[in-house]
């Protein structure tokens, strides 16, 4: 089986070539044609989903333990835990509950979701102690969340304002080059490809000698490592837009947003490549966090909270 660590880090590659391939077909549009470069993305989809219909009988593997759906089973406990909230429970109730949680998961936790155990009225059918866990889990998650959706806007600035400097720099490599403006992000790419593999076969055997820890750190550590360099990239490009709009100011053009000022785009190199090292640590970590912690049956939830917290 595939450590989950290694799939998740050949899926951020991936996504990664993607991305180069996605600066090659912006480097054609500036200098050839826009034409040329949407004939090449439509080749593409059609030899991608071409592969992908004559391949996809070999990924159709469903088993189906049961016929329950897991996001109704959690609706059905607060549901239930809602209309018996003025309710009390019975002392035996109160026992049995307390037995019956064995695990230290989130038993203790959100305790009004107890009163969704028992069908106080006639007309509510009584939870089960799965179905009240899962619930419990789910809510769990919602804090790690929305504290994790600052990391959308921190990220975004890679692909907005980053490329807005690039815009008004020199892009010049050489005397008959110029780099588009969209493409200096595969700086960000390179970073993770180099890093990647240092993070998985350096750090995590270096790190597990003083913690112990199989994974090296636990995850909620690596997403605050990913957090912390997400804000070290910020303090680098608040540095580096300072020393722009000082170069624009004393060549006089602060008044002229077309004009180039003289100031070599590879200034913005490290916000790049910091961006790149904290996606190393945060997204495969936020994947990881939410694909596991997330309740059985649904781990499509999890990770579209992931994809809130990234897209």
């Amino acid at each position: 089986m595939v450590p989950l660590f290694t799939s998740l880090f050949v899926d951020s590659v991936l996504g990664r070539f993607r991305t180069i391939l996605f600066s090659c077909l912006i480097y054609i549009m500036d200098n050839m044609s826009w034409a040329i470069a949407f004939g090449i993305s439509c080749i593409v989809m059609m030899v991608a989903l071409t592969v992908f219909l004559l391949r996809m009988h070999t990924f159709r593997f469903n088993v189906k333990q049961n016929n329950t759906d897991a996001i109704l089973d959690i609706i059905q406990v607060f549901v239930v835990a809602e209309k018996n909230w003025r309710s009390k429970p019975s002392i035996d109730h109160e026992q049995a509950v307390g037995t019956a949680y064995h695990t230290p998961s989130g038993s203790h936790q959100f305790k009004f979701l107890d009163k969704a155990l028992i069908g106080f009225s006639k007309n509510l059918i009584p939870c089960s102690i799965s179905q009240v866990e899962d619930a419990k889990v789910l809510l769990q998650l919602v804090p790690i969340w929305i504290t994790c959706l600052i990391y959308v806007v921190v990220s975004s600035q890679t692909t907005t304002f980053f490329t807005r400097q690039s815009i008004t720099l020199d892009r010049s490599i050489g005397p008959n080059f110029q780099i588009p403006a969209a493409s200096i992000y595969i700086f960000t790419t390179l970073s993770v490809v180099f890093f990647g593999p240092i993070y998985d076969c350096l750090f995590i055997p270096l790190v597990r000698v003083v913690t112990g820890n199989p994974n090296g750190i636990t995850t909620l550590q690596r997403i605050g490592c990913g957090i912390f360099f997400s804000t070290t990239s910020m303090v680098v490009a608040a540095v580096i837009e300072k020393k722009r709009l000082q170069a624009a100011l004393n060549f006089g053009l602060i008044d002229n947003p077309n004009a180039t000022i003289p100031m070599s785009v590879l200034w913005l190199v490290p916000q790049y490549a910091l961006s790149g090292f904290e996606s190393v640590f945060t997204l495969i970590g936020l994947q990881e966090f939410f694909y596991d912690q997330s309740p059985k049956g649904l781990t499509s939830l999890g990770l579209s909270l992931f994809t809130a917290c990234t897209a």
